[in-house]
């Protein structure tokens, strides 16, 4: 199993904290609330931007997969009707 991996920012923080005498456990739980409770709020538009793209990207991507993938079945398709000559009147 791979060794946890954490940023070098957040050990430093860590140590920091520690340092000071926070316990660095409840510092993040106090940090991660208040975002969430910004969110719910909608006090962070930044974060609600990011979060609207990153989902239509999303949509995006899907649509252009499937129209892709359409494509593809379509060109097999029109392949099989050309080698069998099938003609339509």
């Amino acid at each position: 199993m791979a060794a946890k991996k954490t940023s070098l920012i957040v050990e430093s923080a860590k140590e920091l904290l520690e340092e000071k005498g926070m316990n660095f456990n409840q510092w993040k739980k106090e940090i991660v609330t208040t975002k969430k409770l910004e969110i719910m709020e909608g006090k962070n538009l930044q974060w609600e931007h990011s979060i609207v793209e990153e989902a239509a990207l999303e949509v995006i991507t899907k649509d252009l997969k499937e129209r892709r993938k359409k494509g593809n079945n379509t060109k097999e398709i029109n392949k099989n009707i050309e080698q069998e000559g099938v003609e339509y009147t």
